[in-house]
């Protein structure tokens, strides 16, 4: 989530971000079977993952392209499960 704030500072502070539309992610591709094991592991669930079939017009790889909020001096700080990890906590208090 930080670097989802750091992200919208970025863009806030500059002219050349107005009126674009920027992609904010890792820059990192990530398999949907990684990231459901990330999300179990930090949640502790051991509900398991369920595969299916692939279905017509499902995307097999797409990732963040970050290349134009790069160039507004936007780089990630954190691997993905730190963020995770943080909204779990987060969730778990409130």
């Amino acid at each position: 989530m930080q670097d989802i704030v750091d992200a919208i500072m970025c863009c806030l502070n500059s002219k050349r971000a107005d009126g674009q539309v920027l992609n904010v992610g890792s820059g990192k591709p990530i398999s949907i079977e990684e990231l459901a094991n990330c999300v179990l592991e930090l949640t502790g669930s051991n509900v398991g993952i369920s595969f299916e079939d692939p279905r017509e017009g499902d995307i097999k790889h797409s990732y963040a392209d970050i290349s134009k909020i790069e160039k507004l001096d936007y780089k990630p700080r954190f691997e993905l499960k730190h963020g995770l990890s943080q909204l779990v906590s987060e969730e778990s208090v409130g």
